[in-house]
């Protein structure tokens, strides 16, 4: 979704989890925040590699509708989370205000990691307020442990399925016949193979 143009007045800005794209409980909590200052609200939800953009756009213009007001503006701009602290550099203006999920962290080394309100005041030295009991980051994981598992899951089955009919017409069928059908098996199973890879598993 594209950034709408905003006025001279600071902006809220808020950095969302994917999984909280759409949420309106949430918008409304962060239209009372703008409120209270005047200030606009961009939404910086941060998604994945694989993820739905059709759907994130979905999401997120619900999550827009939920928040505007009047003279408020409102807008959304997804943003990669492995790059997301680059993009907030790009995006960042003086007297704009961040607002993060008071669960969200940052990894510092390889199993330690920091609070991302503490992160962005320490790395970017701007205020960053939080937002509480929306975000839950171990669900978050369990779930996209579950989806990798299930994409692994069916896609050995759907070899183990095919490498079973490819032997039986290699040992059953000769000739123009046994070569046609196997180039069709095969090319059906990699279809399959990569219409399940372009599946969100996030």
């Amino acid at each position: 979704m594209d950034v709408i143009n905003f006025t001279d007045k600071k902006r809220l800005i808020v950095l969302l989890p994917e999984s909280l794209a759409g949420r309106t409980d949430l918008a409304h909590q962060i239209n009372w925040m703008a409120s209270l200052q005047s200030f606009d609200v961009l939404y910086l939800p941060m998604v994945e590699e694989d993820s739905n953009p059709l759907d994130m756009s979905r999401r997120m213009a619900t999550m827009v509708a939920a928040t505007i007001g009047e003279p408020m503006h409102v807008s959304s701009r997804a943003i990669a989370r492995k790059g997301w602290l680059d993009s907030l550099r790009e995006i960042y203006q003086p007297g704009d205000m961040l607002v993060c999920m008071a669960e969200q962290s940052v990894k510092t080394g390889f199993v330690h990691a920091i609070s991302i309100q503490d992160y962005l005041q320490d790395v970017l030295q701007i205020p960053c307020r939080t937002v509480s009991g929306y975000y839950h980051p171990e669900h978050d994981r369990a779930r996209q442990f579950l989806l990798k598992m299930v994409f692994w899951l069916v896609a050995l089955a759907i070899l183990i399925g095919f490498t079973i009919v490819e032997i039986n017409i290699d040992q059953s069928l000769h000739g123009f016949m046994r070569i046609s059908l196997l180039i069709l098996v095969v090319g059906l199973e990699l279809g399959i193979l990569m219409l399940l890879a372009r599946i969100p598993k996030s």
